[in-house]
């Protein structure tokens, strides 16, 4: 019945702020808090954190991972430089008593537009393929999911390989040169999660809420000559709900989203004057999505 804040327990019974809670009814305990230690250098590993102390600069990335909502939540960035055709897989848990309820984290791709360049959607595990060539430096952020979300944490970093079958990631995709009906299955792609983040980037921003695919994804590649165009119809065999995007480049392949389609229809043509690839993604729409689906393929 308590209804005074300043004690560790606010008016409306939610921790405050600074203070450690348990039992029933509460005892809190007030911690001496440092100042946030922000942009953190990390490498594989496992970090311990806290976020009470630090301030909300980000909005709490939600949905389709560029879809912003309100700011809540502290938040804390970790700088992860990935070595080239890696993937980074990270995990975060509350450290027991901590006052973290839900310790969330996403992965933002250029550190002075975190939120438009974030590639995955808040969640306490994720992955995310460099398919590059070169070594890339990443942003990952700590954020609770409500303003007073925030405490002690632990941090598991891992580098790991990439599956080798073709089409598991930006690194092996499989080879179209030709029209024709290509037939693939997601819950094959080694990984138990997607390595690409999605469609991100633009295709985020112009498509509003749903515009991701957070399961597991397969890749393909086509060149086309000037004046060509290709044009992509895809369909699930069995029930799951799948997302079509067609992007530029491979290695920074969210940020180069051309189009991206939720009913299996998608095309690009090339006006330039030289020989162009694509890469064309086939993802579910939410993390258990996965299975057998097929693809049509026309280039004229």
């Amino acid at each position: 019945g308590n209804s005074s804040s300043g004690d560790g327990c606010d008016e409306t019974c939610m921790t405050e702020g600074g203070y450690l809670c348990s039992g029933t009814p509460s005892v809190c305990i007030q911690e001496e808090v440092e100042d946030c230690e922000e942009n953190i250098e990390a490498s594989q590993g496992t970090y311990q954190g806290d976020t009470r102390g630090c301030i909300s600069d980000y909005m709490t990335v939600s949905g389709g991972c560029g879809n912003s909502s309100t700011i809540a939540g502290a938040d804390q960035t970790y700088s992860l430089t990935i070595p080239p055709n890696k993937v980074l897989r990270a995990t975060i848990e509350a450290v027991s008593e901590s006052g973290f309820n839900i310790p969330k984290m996403w992965l933002g791709l250029d550190p002075t537009q975190l939120t438009d360049t974030c590639v995955q959607q808040s969640s306490e595990q994720i992955y995310w393929l460099n398919g590059s060539m070169e070594e890339e430096t990443v942003w990952l952020v700590i954020d609770g999911v409500s303003a007073d979300d925030q405490g002690a944490y632990q941090l598991q970093i891992d580098y790991l390989s990439p599956p080798e079958r073709p089409g598991s990631s930006c690194a092996s995709p499989i080879e179209i040169n030709q029209s024709g009906t290509y037939e693939g299955d997601t819950s094959g792609a080694g990984l138990p999660s997607n390595l690409h983040g999605g469609v991100g980037g633009e295709c985020v921003r112009t498509g509003g809420f749903w515009g991701y695919n957070a399961g597991p994804d397969e890749l393909y590649h086509v060149s086309l000559q000037p004046g060509q165009s290709l044009s992509a119809t895809s369909s699930v065999i069995g029930n799951w709900d799948h997302v079509l995007s067609i992007h530029s480049d491979c290695e920074m392949l969210e940020l180069s989203c051309l189009v991206w389609d939720d009913y299996g229809n998608a095309s690009v043509s090339n006006e330039t004057a030289e020989t162009q690839d694509y890469y064309l993604m086939i993802g579910g729409f939410h993390t258990y999505s996965s299975g057998e689906y097929r693809l049509n393929i026309t280039i004229e």
